[in-house]
């Protein structure tokens, strides 16, 4: 479980709404990812949830794939949501919805297909959100999504440690966390996969700027308020040449993937249901 202050987030969030989508290398990746996996998929769903949409970078990809299906774009911010390009779909055009991913302001079963990428990183409580899902998700529907695992950033975090204890990077959620808390909330046969991306920088300050560009802060709760101040970043600048490749810095991105879907409903579970999942059952991508 996370502690995160959601009002800074979602000011933090909000502020970067202009500059989100031409920093977001990692998301687009991602995303396109997605897509390529929603390819070798077999539906047709008419409603389709994209949870942490951001400024709707998915929103073409969908409408090529499934061209007479209903987008439902939601996210946290609404500057972020108000920068989406809907114009352009005409009568079509994806529903923007801002709310939380922990409260869906939706029906139940209510979708055929629910997509989400990098958002559940920035949730408080992993099952709470992933239960959301399950809800609001069809029988038969499916649920495909990225997000971040712990390896993500290790170097900058690295970095920052070496300057200071107070904690710079956020913590992330294992695969085998996400895997267990799709098992308690009923999905069926989830399919996990974690896969490690290098981003490469010419210097540091180019991370940063990625970094503050897209949003991508320190919004704990308990984080460190003071001002950071030149040397310590000086300190980080100079500790971050450890890991230099080829005249560049590397960030590493861990990419947790995963697949699952509804099944009928014979027996229900609850989201603080405190069940023993073997990790065992809990199927990796071939």
């Amino acid at each position: 479980m996370q502690n995160f202050d959601y009002r800074a987030l979602k000011k933090g969030f909000n502020k970067t709404a202009k500059t989100y989508e031409a920093n977001a290398m990692l998301a687009k990746s991602t995303g396109e990812a997605l897509i390529e996996r929603l390819q070798s998929i077999k539906i047709a769903p008419q409603r389709i949830l994209d949870i942490g949409s951001g400024t709707g970078a998915l929103n073409k990809k969908l409408r090529k794939l499934y061209p007479k299906a209903k987008i439902f774009n939601i996210d946290l911010a609404e500057q972020r949501l108000r920068q989406t390009k809907v114009l352009r779909f005409g009568l079509n055009a994806p529903m923007l919805v801002c709310a939380d991913a922990h409260a869906l302001p939706f029906s139940d079963k209510s979708f055929d297909l629910i997509i989400s990428n990098l958002c559940w990183h920035w949730v408080d409580h992993l099952g709470q959100a992933i239960y959301e899902a399950k809800r609001v998700l069809n029988v038969g529907g499916t649920l495909l999504f990225s997000t971040l695992g712990p390896d993500t950033l290790r170097e900058l975090g690295a970095a920052f440690y070496s300057a200071s204890s107070n904690p710079h990077i956020i913590p992330f959620f294992d695969m085998h966390d996400v895997g267990d808390a799709l098992l308690k909330a009923g999905f069926a046969d989830p399919v996990m996969d974690a896969e490690p991306m290098l981003l490469h920088f010419k210097k540091p300050e180019k991370l940063f700027k990625m970094l503050r560009d897209t949003g991508e802060g320190n919004y704990l709760s308990l984080r460190h308020r003071g001002l950071s101040g030149k040397k310590m970043f000086a300190q980080v600048k100079k500790y971050y040449e450890n890991f230099k490749l080829d005249k560049t810095y590397p960030a590493t991105f861990e990419i947790v993937f995963g697949y699952a879907w509804r099944p009928e409903d014979s027996s229900r579970l609850d989201q603080n249901n405190e069940i023993s999942i073997p990790m065992s059952k809990i199927k990796r991508r071939k």
